[in-house]
């Protein structure tokens, strides 16, 4: 969160206003699971793409080893 929106914040925090309060909370909830929401997606992302590029490119290695197989087992 931005200095600027921290301040916002913590000013209309400060008026004390139980209803004011409340809002502010629910929004800054609002912008932390925003924030968790871009970096676990981002996480998860980057790790699904590691994972399944090293699990296809195994699984082209062996399509084209069975390939090559086949192709000098009829000469």
């Amino acid at each position: 969160m931005g200095p600027l929106l921290a301040r916002l914040l913590s000013y209309l925090d400060s008026l004390g206003d139980p209803a004011t309060s409340h809002g502010i909370a629910s929004i800054t909830a609002s912008i932390g699971a925003s924030i968790r929401a871009k970096h676990w997606s981002k996480h998860w992302s980057k790790h699904w793409h590691e994972h399944w590029s090293e699990h296809w490119s195994e699984y082209w290695s062996e399509i084209g080893a069975s390939i090559r197989a086949k192709h000098w087992s009829e000469h």
